[in-house]
């Protein structure tokens, strides 16, 4: 049999993905042979108080978020000076990005408000208890064969009372423009980032060229409506584009007030 490191009571076997903060490995919890995913902060960052204090508060937000589209965290590992692990449950599926590009293209109407509609369960279920996620994005989405959805990372998250950020945090291509701007953030900062997520996944590709610079892209952001979705897949209903627009507005107060109000939108598409 091959030797496959250890950590503690789980053996690696595999690596998942990895990120800006760390790697993801496919493991097995030798107590009971079930698989489960680790999260290992890389070495490089065991220094780095921002990120590790990100780390301990990304496992404090899965023990009292309990929802079924947000992933379960099953243990919290921490070697002073060497190492941090979180474990949580092996979800047997792909990101949805992966899923998008690899998989299905554009996904259909119907079945994005399907997947969509989990997407908005998980993050409502985190707003009514006071955490705006801050990095929603579909690379933190994950997607099984039955089409359950689970909500991924929480490593940013923050209070809805904290008010301003000190530095840009989230993925640029995703952030809202008060996160862009270092403003104040609130439920709203995550509706944005939500409605640029709706627009990949019915248009199969991001609203701004992955070539773009950052700046240019924060300029953008800041002072142009999204692209429209129908002009990235003339199959995008007017309807869904309007969804869209309104989930993106610069705007706080102009988009939806509620991840409620969201779905009840999506609901209303379909009927």
């Amino acid at each position: 049999m091959p030797s496959f490191p250890k950590i503690k009571n789980y053996i690696i076997v595999d690596i998942l993905g990895q990120g800006g903060a760390g790697i993801v490995y496919d493991a097995i919890d030798l107590r009971d042979g079930t698989r489960v995913a680790i999260k290992s902060l890389y070495p490089s960052h065991l220094r780095n108080n921002f990120v590790r204090n990100c780390f301990i508060q990304e496992a404090n937000n899965y023990l009292y978020l309990a929802h079924p589209n947000i992933v379960q965290l099953k243990d919290l590992l921490i070697i002073p000076d060497i190492a941090y692990y979180l474990v949580m449950e092996h979800i047997n599926g792909y990101t949805l990005d992966n899923y998008v590009q690899n998989i299905s293209g554009p996904i259909s109407q119907e079945r994005v408000c399907t997947l969509f509609s989990q997407v908005l369960q998980a993050i409502a279920h985190a707003h009514h208890n006071g955490t705006i996620h801050l990095d929603i994005k579909p690379s933190n989405i994950l997607i099984n064969d039955q089409n359950h959805v689970k909500v991924v990372d929480f490593g940013i998250a923050q209070s809805i009372n904290k008010g301003t950020v000190k530095q840009n945090i989230g993925t640029p291509m995703y952030m809202s423009p008060e996160q862009i701007q270092k403003k104040a953030l609130n439920r709203q900062s995550d509706i944005y980032s939500l409605g640029v997520t709706l627009h990949h996944m019915v248009t199969g590709q991001l609203p701004y060229s992955g070539r773009i610079g950052q700046q240019a892209l924060f300029e953008k952001v800041l002072t142009q409506p999204l692209p429209r979705a129908k002009s990235f897949y003339p199959l995008v209903s007017d309807k869904m584009q309007a969804i869209i627009d309104k989930a993106t507005q610069k705007n706080p107060k102009d988009r939806f007030q509620s991840c409620e109000e969201f779905e009840i939108n999506l609901y209303n598409l379909m009927n």
